[in-house]
Order: structure tokens, then C-alpha cells, then sequence
């Protein structure tokens, strides 16, 4: 037992060396100014933009708290900081703070090695000064008048932490900031409630920040989760509070009344609009779903157990209104899907059905029931079934082109006669049966990097034997256009209509969000910029998802808007024959939850289906539960514009989390039974310093559309 718990120590203080590199590397991509990180890293390490800013609102965080505690709080104050590791903050601060620090005494307190260590680098880089040898303590790694490095397990607080401080004359009385980031979480949930009740036993103007993961049973937390537990570092206490709420609650009993809260989306978001604009123009950024759902799955949370009305004060209002409010409305049904074995494979074979992707394109191939039909997958990145069948690599990459037989599960990659595609991600597919008298499918837009997106038309054709999946084959050809041709783009949506017009509507580049509408007339080969006749595209935005309603008639739903904030609207948009468009903003009841990077359906004439995408609470942090976390489908009646149920799925499937975003789906209703028939490819996406997680798919479920009022 006692091999295993130093195990997990070791684990736990090696997360300190990985996270001080990726701190480094924020810092000198220009996120974070920190003259100090790079003192204590052996070797500079580049981390993804992803991870940058991951650990730039971390440190965004940190910082605001600490600056807002040392301006706010006049005369003598103190800070200790749990589990301190090599961060920082007692340098910078000292250099921002430096006539403060008169009355400041900054204790750091972790493991003695770790803070053997850093004391070391410190001292060689000359960044300690003026030790006070004078106190006699094991523990006591380095003290001076302002600076106390402490070696002590925080596992036996208590007692003898308690006398060590003492003895270092730490004031139990004058206001005393306490920090954690990222430290109780490895704690059990009793060991860290422990901390927090000494914390408030002992000092009477106890101020606590602490930064740390929610959410561990959705899809998210579950790979979050596993992460951790992969390094040989769980995170042992978060089962035990799994929410804001449950944070709050355990602190309100443990003595701390002035409590509050937010997950780092809502902190981000009321940053200054100039400071987002400035952190999105750092480096080129395609990662939206890893950085919003990382931001909704930590949080800062700050109490106090003062009765000192300026300390009440200023904790209740250390953190801006949370975006999001209450929701007052009927809130819709809620059922859960059937999910199916449909296919009864053997292992064997099942392993065939291992189809792992995102951010591809998909197109029917053949238009009977859904059972017969066959999946044109073009593009994306992940690992297909393909490459494990013929033994190749299974390294990610960037992909071409794949054949799924929706009836087995089955994939196989699909060989070029001629020329090989070009692999792009967030492109737009459309089956057209009018080229040259057959049956095509027309690919516009996407990227190959976030610096190299593409306008360019290409027609798929494709060679596929009728009753088995033998090596199919494709051929494709560029083809040109007339007229003024939309900007290169990607993560928009290009619909067909009547009389073969495609509808391409918003997307991105890599430097903008776009608010427009063209129309590809493919008989003729011309583009048209499509002008509202009535109304107005209301916004910026990509990632959006569009399906059709009538032959002219096209509905919008969600996405992210030109600041990358999610939406939560429905457009309508109708089309005439002279490439003008009405648009209607449909007032949904009660109003969606915003969501992005998902799919849509209409089905039964008049059934809006929202499917997956990465979705935002319409509660206030404080009140998200996991069942908000959970996909779902949104039910919508666009005859009565109602929001009429919700389809939550589980966490996961075949023991595997479920993340469905950046996916492809096939909805199939059968009027019947009063039921839907949904199939998901692919989804997935970056998941912070997680890793890259992709759902094992094709996923099928069943539920009604029927229901009672």
C-alpha cells in the first residue's frame, strides 16, 4: 500500500515539471508575460495553441485573482500558496507589488524535494536573497523576510503545520490568501475537505482561490479522467464534488459563508473584447470544441470565512455576472435513445466497424432505405477502419477517401483511378444527379492547415460495385467557374437546393468569419453572391449547421459567431430564382441551448433534428449538472416552433466516451413506428493536453418523434 501512495506522489510532482514547460511555452508565444517560468525549465518545449491557451487562462486566472487581492487588500497580508510547485507568482508579484511587499509574507508549500529543487534553480539564477538561517526546521527549505519555502506533505495537515507556520510567524489573524491550483483534486475528497476545514479552524480571514476540472462523467471529463489516471495521477476528489455546486456547498459547510464561482468559458468571455482580440491573433487557432469544452470543464472558485464586511465584499464580487442566466422556461422533455448493436458482428468483424475520424465530409452514395445505403466519407483526420484491415500505420493523418456500407458497418478505403484527392478538413460534400447525365458529388472549401484554406469546386465520381463492398474507386476533376467566386473557406455549410444551385453560406478563413451567402449554379457552372431580400444573416458564423426544409427552403441552426461565441439561433432561409433570399429568424420556445460544430436533420416534413455539436449550458456555472454536459438531440416542431423534446445519450458506448462533434450524420424516419433512425460517423476532436479522442463509430440509435402533449 505504501509503494502505491509513493507511486502516486511521484506521479503527482511530476505533473509539476510537464505543466512549468507548457507554462514556458505560453509565455514565450506571447499569451502571458512571466519573466520567471524560464528559470526553471531544463529545455524549452513548443506546445500546441491548443495547449498555450489552456495555460494562459489558467495563468490569466491566477494572476487576476492575486493582483485583485493585493490591490483590494490594504496593510498586512499573506499568501500561501498548496502544492506551490515552480510557479511563479511569488517573483512576479514581489516585482508588481514590490512596495506592498513591506507587509507581505508569501509561503510556498509542497513536497520537499520539489521545493528543494526549485529553491536551487531560484538561487542559481539569482533570484533568492538575503536568507534567514536563523530557524531550525527540517521543513523549512528557505525563509527571509518575505519568502518561506516549506517541504511538508499536505496529506498530514494539522497539528504540525500549524506549529511549523507559527514558529515562521505567520499571522493566524491578518488577511491570508490561499491558493490551489490544480492541487486538491489529487487529494481524496476527505483529505482535501480536511485542508479546507484546518484552513478555516486556524486563520480568521481566511481568502481561498482555487483552480481545478469539474465535470468528470461526460464524454469530455471521461477522456479528462482518464488522462490523469493514464499518468498515474487521478484526480481522486473530483467524483466526490463533481460540480460548482457541490465546490460551493462543501465550502459553505466547512465555515467559508462568502463563496463564489465561475468555469473558465464564462471568465474568458468577460475578459476585455481588446484582450480576446489580441489572444485569437496569436497564432493560428482550428481547435474551438478542445477550448471551449476545456474552459467548461475548469473552474475558479474563491471564499472566505471573514466576517470582515470588506473581505465578504470583495469575494462576492471578485468575478464579473456569469453570461449565462437561470432558465425560467418550460424546460422540454427529455428521453434517452436505444443504441443498437445492428449489425450482430462477430469481433472480428466488428473491428472493421472501428471507423475513427472528424472533420470530414459525407454524402449518401445511394438513395434507397437506410439499410442499403452506402457512405461517401471525403476527408477529416483520424484513423479508418481501413488502414487497421490492410495493416498499415495507425498513426493520425490527414484522410482521403472512404467507402461505409451503413448496412454492415463496414469501411474501405476508396483508390484513386487517377489523380488522388487532396486530404481537407471542414470541407462541404453534396450529392448532384445532373453531371454529364449521372450521379456526382461535389466537394467546395476547406483546409489543409489553418493558413491554407481552399475555394476550389471538385466533382467526385465514383466506381462501386452494386451488391458487395469490393475496392471501389473514384475519380476527380477541378472544375472552373465563372463569376466572382467566394473567398477560400472552411467549416461553412453549402447546401443543395432546387434546379442544382448550391447554397454556401459563412465559414472562415484564417483571419476572418464570414457573413455570406453564394449560390453555385452547377448546370452553369457560375457563382452568384446572394443578397437577403428580407431580413438579414443577423451574424458572422462558422461552424454552423444548415439542412433543408422544401425544395427552396433552407434552415440555419448555431455555430460560432465572428468573436467565436457560440449562437443559439435558427434562421430560415428562402430562396428565389434571382439569387435573392428572405431570411427569418425563427423564435424557438423555449430558446436552445447554443451550440456548434453539430449536424441537422428535418425529418416528417417538419421535424428539426440538432444533433450533438458542442453544446453551452443556459444555466449559470454554478447550476451545470453533467446531464447538461451530456450530447443530445434537440427535437424541434418547425410548425409550432417548439423545442419539443431532447435525446440525451449516455457517456458512453461500448465502453468508450461519446464526444459527438465535428461528426456526420444520416437520419432516417419511419412513419410507421413514429421513430428515427439515427446514424453517427465519426466526431471527436483535440481534447486540451488529453490527448486526441475520436468516438468508435458508425454509432446507430433509435427514439420516437412521436410524443404527447
Amino acid at each position: 500500500m505504501m509503494d502505491s501512495v509513493s507511486s502516486n506522489c511521484l506521479q503527482v510532482q511530476g505533473t509539476n515539471d510537464s505543466s512549468i514547460v507548457s507554462k514556458l511555452s505560453m509565455v514565450n508565444h506571447g499569451y502571458h508575460k512571466d519573466a520567471y517560468y524560464k528559470f526553471f525549465v531544463k529545455k524549452a518545449s513548443r506546445r500546441s495553441p491548443l495547449i498555450n491557451r489552456g495555460y494562459y487562462i489558467r495563468a490569466k486566472t491566477a494572476s487576476y485573482i492575486i493582483s485583485q487581492f493585493f490591490s483590494g487588500v490594504r496593510g498586512k497580508k499573506q499568501v500561501i500558496s498548496l502544492g506551490a510547485g515552480f510557479d511563479t507568482t511569488y517573483f512576479w508579484s514581489r516585482e508588481k507589488f514590490y512596495d506592498d511587499f513591506r507587509e507581505v509574507i508569501f509561503v510556498e508549500i509542497d513536497y520537499p524535494e520539489v521545493m528543494k529543487r526549485k529553491v536551487n534553480l531560484a538561487k542559481s539564477n539569482d533570484l533568492l536573497k538575503q536568507e534567514n538561517t536563523s530557524l531550525n526546521s527540517p521543513h523549512v527549505i528557505y525563509s527571509s523576510q518575505d519568502y518561506l519555502a516549506l517541504g511538508f506533505d499536505l496529506r498530514d495537515v494539522g497539528v504540525n503545520l500549524s506549529k511549523l507556520l507559527s514558529s515562521c510567524d505567520v499571522d493566524f489573524d491578518c488577511p491570508t490568501l490561499f491558493v490551489s491550483e490544480v492541487v486538491l483534486t489529487y487529494l481524496t475528497g476527505s483529505q482535501s475537505s480536511r485542508i479546507l476545514s484546518w484552513v478555516n479552524h486556524s486563520f480568521k480571514n481566511a481568502f481561498v482561490f482555487i483552480y481545478e476540472q469539474m465535470l468528470p462523467d461526460d464524454g469530455f471529463g471521461r477522456v479528462m479522467c482518464r488522462h490523469f489516471e493514464t499518468l498515474g495521477s487521478p484526480l481522486s476528489s473530483i467524483n466526490d464534488f463533481p460540480t460548482l455546486c457541490d465546490h460551493e456547498a462543501r465550502h459553505r459547510r466547512l465555515g467559508f459563508q462568502t463563496c463564489t464561482s465561475t468555469d473558465m468559458h464564462t471568465f474568458y468571455m468577460n475578459l476585455p473584447p481588446k484582450e480576446r482580440e489580441r489572444i485569437e491573433q496569436l497564432e493560428l487557432f482550428d481547435e474551438y470544441e478542445g477550448w471551449h469544452q476545456k474552459c467548461l470543464h475548469y473552474f475558479a472558485l474563491c471564499s472566505t470565512n471573514s466576517t470582515s464586511a470588506l473581505l465578504k465584499d470583495f469575494c462576492s464580487k471578485i468575478f464579473a455576472n456569469d453570461l449565462r442566466k437561470q432558465n425560467t422556461c418550460e424546460k422540454p422533455l427529455e428521453i434517452k435513445p436505444t443504441l443498437t448493436d445492428t449489425w450482430n458482428n462477430s469481433a472480428e468483424e466488428k473491428e472493421k466497424q472501428n471507423l475513427q475520424l472528424f472533420g470530414h465530409s459525407y454524402a449518401i452514395v445511394k438513395d434507397n432505405t437506410l439499410l442499403k445505403q452506402k457512405a461517401l466519407i471525403v476527408g477529416g483526420f483520424g484513423i479508418p477502419a481501413a488502414t487497421f484491415n490492410l495493416g498499415r500505420n495507425q498513426s493520425h493523418q490527414r484522410l482521403d477517401v472512404i467507402i461505409l456500407d451503413v448496412k454492415t458497418g463496414q469501411s474501405v478505403e476508396c483508390l484513386p483511378l487517377k489523380s488522388r484527392l487532396t486530404p481537407l478538413l471542414f470541407s462541404s460534400l453534396s450529392r448532384y444527379s445532373g453531371y454529364n447525365g449521372g450521379e456526382c458529388y461535389v466537394m467546395f472549401g476547406g483546409r489543409t492547415s489553418p493558413k491554407c484554406p481552399s475555394n476550389d469546386v471538385q466533382v467526385i465520381t465514383l466506381s462501386v460495385e452494386k451488391d458487395e463492398m469490393t475496392q471501389p474507386h473514384y475519380d476527380c476533376q477541378l472544375i472552373s467557374t465563372t463569376g466572382e467566386s467566394p473567398f477560400p473557406r472552411w467549416r461553412h455549410s453549402a447546401t443543395l437546393i432546387s434546379d442544382g444551385r448550391l447554397i454556401v453560406f459563412g465559414g472562415r478563413s484564417k483571419d476572418t468569419v464570414f457573413n455570406d451567402c453564394w449560390m453555385l449554379n452547377l448546370p452553369k457552372k457560375s457563382w452568384e453572391s446572394v443578397k437577403p431580400v428580407s431580413g438579414k444573416f443577423v451574424v458572422s458564423r462558422h461552424s454552423h449547421s444548415t439542412a433543408q426544409w422544401k425544395s427552396n427552403v433552407l434552415v440555419t441552426s448555431g455555430g460560432l459567431d465572428g468573436d467565436h461565441a457560440p449562437l443559439h439561433d435558427v434562421l430560415m432561409m428562402e430562396f428565389d430564382q434571382n439569387s435573392g433570399c428572405n431570411v427569418e429568424r425563427l423564435n424557438i420556445v423555449p430558446p436552445l441551448e447554443a451550440r456548434y460544430s453539430h449536424t441537422s436533420h428535418i425529418i416528417d416534413d417538419d421535424i428539426l433534428l440538432l444533433v450533438g455539436g458542442v453544446k453551452f449550458p443556459k444555466v449559470a456555472s454554478q447550476q451545470i449538472m453533467t446531464s447538461h454536459m451530456l450530447d443530445n438531440v434537440a427535437v424541434v416542431n418547425l410548425k409550432t416552433f417548439t423545442w419539443v423534446k431532447t435525446v440525451v445519450f449516455p457517456s458512453t458506448y461500448c465502453n468508450r466516451p461519446i464526444r459527438i462533434h465535428c461528426h456526420v450524420s444520416e437520419a432516417h424516419y419511419c412513419r410507421d413506428t413514429g421513430n428515427c433512425r439515427l446514424t453517427i460517423i465519426g466526431g471527436g476532436s483535440n481534447c486540451f493536453s488529453f490527448g486526441t479522442h475520436f468516438n468508435r463509430t458508425p454509432i446507430v440509435c433509435e427514439f420516437p418523434i412521436l410524443y404527447e402533449t
